[in-house]
């Protein structure tokens, strides 16, 4: 008899315990990255600076399956995600992992209008192409340019198929001739005419935006140079030392606010602003379907800036330009631009 009851007591003590554990765990966030992201520092800032009621797991997501992306979300019960920071990653995740799996994505940099808004399981935490390509041509157009050429790699082509085709139509709408020219592996092999044009805009990486500004002070180009968001990173200006001097890059954040705080990446910045928001719709206990009705309207304060999600949780914010000055982004000035986008 009394073993009877001392199994009965150990069962019940291990139910207990396995509650205990269960109630005690704190929820898992997956945190989307690739090869060149820079979400983890932003997080890990965050994780260090805050009482976050979140665990991490960091899933790659450039060389797994959507079968095995699901995989791991499933066995860690995971319904909030930071990233992933390209808008052709995006698109390829909503259906087949988001909606799927009842999954709420703060996906910080994402910005084409063929991705944000159309699930409510994905939001951004930038303002969309619309807003930056208005801007960007809006700055060419005053600083006099009569010929511009776009630059582009095939890395994003969400985004920069979207970039090209509206920022061309407001240039040629402004009487502003526009080419467009797609970058090759071997750049030495790239058939351009550095005298065809008097402003150049980098819709690439880092990484080749760099490699195409060396190309054209190599080859004689001595005309302006912009960035789109796409290449406004730490890279840009070491791997393209004295090329880049003087470039304006669009930046989707306010970088001086950010960089008084430490962080010069944009990717890190708004990814701790997203670990911010997720925090609070996990200590709130938000569903995941309902995360995007939480935030519609609501106003926050992050380290990237003041921003606000309006009813078609459309991220609203004012966005900025940076000079390359000395091997460093220096804040030039703000900017104003109404999203339009459907």
């Amino acid at each position: 008899m009394n073993k009877e009851r001392f199994m009965i007591a150990v069962i019940l003590l291990a139910a207990v315990l396995l509650v205990f554990m269960a109630l005690a765990r704190r929820p898992v966030v997956a945190v989307f990255t690739d090869s060149e992201s820079d979400f983890m520092e932003g997080i890990e800032r965050y994780l260090n600076e805050n009482r976050a009621s979140f665990e991490i797991v960091e899933i790659r997501i450039d060389n797994r399956s959507i079968h095995e992306i699901n995989d791991i979300l499933r066995r860690n019960a995971i319904h909030y995600t930071i990233g992933p920071r390209l808008s052709t990653q995006a698109a390829e995740l909503i259906k087949p992992v988001l909606e799927q799996n009842n999954v709420f994505a703060v996906s910080p940099t994402v910005t084409s209008p063929n991705v944000v808004g159309k699930s409510p399981y994905l939001i951004s935490l930038v303002p969309s192409d619309e807003v930056q390509t208005q801007a960007v041509a809006n700055k060419i157009i005053q600083d006099g340019a009569k010929s511009v050429a776009l630059f582009c790699d095939s890395q994003n082509p969400i985004y920069t198929d979207y970039y090209v085709k509206r920022i061309g139509t407001l240039l040629r709408e402004a009487g502003v001739e526009c080419q467009t020219i797609y970058l090759l592996s071997d750049f030495d092999k790239m058939d351009v005419d550095v005298h065809s044009f008097d402003a150049a805009v980098m819709v690439a990486s880092e990484k080749n935006a760099a490699m195409v500004c060396q190309f054209l002070r190599k080859n004689g180009y001595t005309g302006k140079m912009y960035g789109s968001d796409y290449c406004f990173g730490t890279q840009l200006i070491k791997l393209g030392g004295e090329s880049v001097e003087e470039m304006v890059v669009f930046s989707l954040v306010d970088f001086q606010r950010m960089s008084a705080s430490g962080l010069y990446s944009y990717e890190a910045g708004t990814a701790y602003d997203a670990a911010s928001i997720v925090n609070e719709l996990l200590s709130y206990k938000i569903d995941p379907q309902n995360a995007g009705e939480y935030l519609r309207g609501k106003e926050f304060n992050g380290i990237t800036g003041s921003y606000k999600f309006d009813e078609n949780l459309k991220l609203q914010r004012n966005v900025f330009f940076v000079r390359i000055e000395n091997g460093q982004f220096v804040g030039e000035n703000e900017v104003s631009v109404a999203d339009e986008s459907g």
